[in-house]
């Protein structure tokens, strides 16, 4: 009482003490009353005595009470905790119409007098022409239990992390497996994790990039009532190939991901691996594994274990594990480091340990949900050139998802820019940088300078713009240039502005005056106004020969080569 007092209010835990004696002084009570010397329950006892238990095995009633009792007791026990078990997993892992509804009635027996649900239940057997018998007397037991086993398994559900279970269908364990593997192991390593705070790869092989389409993705399409987050992709990723799905938060390019690993389905449209159509083929079958954005560690198993836990399905002999285990480990920069607890491992570390824990499986698709999106600048820069480095090595194919246009730009052979559910733009870094095929993706891959321009003249690879700060100027025409009109838009990235130093001159120039300066270490952002022009335009010089000293207010020359200029429709 003094325990529940320190915690909870007077009132409350008074009420609390009361809920309990309520609930198991019966339970106390029971083999009290079982050595009494009188027939019926009551308080004093009249003796004591054993006569009741001498009694048992020689009386045939209660040997069939006992072993009814029994029967009954079991069958209800392991099949309202099987049933709860596919209920709670069907309310908390899946979304359908009328699923709060179908809660409701099955947790209804908490709430009803269990003497209604009886009754209830007594009318409708009889209805059905079922006899009081020891099945119905079992379904009855049945019927008012599934709610508190639901219950407890609900909770248990919603507490368990969800992308644990998913990094362990994508290491090729079945829904049941997962159930069975991990919640248990994890919960025991929380509880040993509590104790401690409270106490104190794989063979290299040559990279085979081809042409072969690995990946495909037909008019896709996933939709949430009337919302689409994705609308109608279509993608062929080729085999060997170092892909990147990227674009702003929202833009559909983790929804497609979780397509092509199973985690999600299209609402219409198909997708294909290998050859191999995937429309119903579970996460588990799929010749793909993916690399979390939360890593997905399981905090139960050390580094080793956790590379190791889908090898086990394979039934693999132990040396064979091992070393394959070993070599992942040894792959990713963590040899010697087997051994050490999930909860002791560094971001970069525990990133490391996904990726092994993915590539031992040998899939023929690597899925990267942001997987350096935790790590600090300098980390993430490193982790680029090494995840590049070990696709190049393993040459399987790679799929990126990210937001970040630099690490995009730094690692792919192609990148596919997205929007609202659409593919904008597939391309190779350096024409998706060089030559965007509108303002929103030139705009979203780094600074870009945008000048209105009016179309003078239009053949097959060029055109003749007209513009208030450049003058007339001729580009390339894109080959994805739609002419809308007589308008269009020029864009000139910051770098491809060079700023003119004393007296040299260029064929192509403009003229203008500093406005604002930008010291980034090595190089320096002037914003730099021209006449005609609405905004000023940006400008990035290394500061190797002063840009750095050029005052706010100085005129300034800029040259600029007409090759750098990109077309695009308004």
């Amino acid at each position: 009482m003094t325990a529940i007092r320190r915690y909870l209010p007077g009132w409350l835990s008074s009420y609390a003490v009361l809920y309990l004696l309520f609930l198991y002084l019966p339970v106390i009570f029971l083999p009290i009353f079982s050595i009494n010397t009188a027939a019926t329950p009551k308080f004093p006892l009249s003796g004591v005595t054993l006569h009741w238990y001498e009694d048992l095995p020689r009386t045939p009633a209660l040997i069939d009470a006992t072993w009814n009792s029994l029967i009954v007791g079991v069958s209800a026990s392991i099949l309202s905790t099987v049933l709860g078990i596919l209920a709670a997993r069907s309310i908390t892992r899946y979304r359908y119409p009328g699923r709060r509804a179908i809660n409701g009635l099955i947790m209804a027996p908490l709430v009803l007098p269990e003497v209604i649900v009886a009754i209830s239940m007594l009318l409708v057997m009889l209805q059905l022409g079922l006899s009081l018998s020891l099945f119905t007397v079992v379904l009855g037991h049945v019927l008012i239990c599934i709610p508190y086993s639901m219950t407890v398994l609900t909770s248990g559900f919603e507490g368990f992390d969800r992308r644990l279970e998913e990094a362990s269908a994508d290491l090729g364990e079945s829904a049941f497996g997962t159930f069975r593997r991990v919640p248990k192991s994890c919960a025991a390593a929380r509880r040993d994790a509590r104790r401690t705070r409270e106490a104190s790869m794989l063979e290299r092989s040559e990279r085979t990039q081809s042409d072969r389409t690995m990946i495909e993705i037909r008019d896709v399409t996933r939709s949430y009532g009337s919302f689409k987050a994705l609308d109608n992709a279509s993608l062929a990723i080729r085999e060997g190939e170092f892909f990147s799905l990227l674009g702003p938060s929202g833009c559909g390019k983790t929804t497609l991901l979780r397509m092509i690993a199973g985690f999600d389905a299209p609402t219409s449209g198909s997708i294909a691996v290998d050859g191999q159509p995937m429309d119903g083929i579970p996460a588990n079958r799929r010749p793909t594994n993916m690399v979390f954005q939360s890593y997905a560690i399981f905090p139960h198993l050390n580094a080793e274990q956790n590379v190791a836990y889908g090898l086990k399905r394979l039934k693999l002999d132990a040396g064979e594990e091992k070393r394959r285990v070993v070599e992942a480990l040894a792959q990713v920069s963590l040899a010697g480091l087997g051994k050490r607890r999930a909860t002791e491992l560094s971001g970069g570390q525990r990133q490391r340990v996904a990726l092994a824990r993915a590539l031992v499986m040998r899939p023929k698709v690597l899925l990267l949900d942001e997987p350096l999106s935790a790590l600090d600048k300098k980390l993430r820069e490193q982790m680029q050139v090494e995840l590049r480095r070990l696709q190049q090595a393993v040459g399987i194919t790679f799929v990126l998802v990210t937001h970040d246009q630099y690490e995009a730009l730094a690692m792919s052979d192609r990148i596919a820019v997205m929007f609202g559910g659409r593919i904008a733009q597939v391309a190779s870094p350096k024409e998706i940088y060089q030559r965007p095929v509108n303002r929103q993706v030139a705009d979203f891959l780094g600074g870009m300078n945008f000048v209105k321009a009016e179309i003078v003249e239009e053949n097959g690879a060029s055109l003749v713009l007209d513009t208030l700060g450049f003058g007339r100027v001729r580009t390339d025409k894109p080959k994805t240039f739609v002419r809308n009109g007589g308008s269009a838009t020029l864009g000139i990235r910051p770098e491809r502005l060079r700023v003119l130093w004393d007296n040299a001159s260029a064929k192509f120039e403009v003229a203008g005056k500093v406005v604002e300066r930008h010291y980034f270490g090595e190089i320096t952002h002037l914003i730099v106004e021209i006449p005609g022009l609405e905004k000023p335009l940006s400008v990035t010089e290394t500061n190797d020969f002063g840009a750095d000293d050029i005052p706010v207010g100085a005129p300034i020359r800029l040259a600029y080569d007409p090759e750098a200029l990109v077309a695009m429709a308004d």
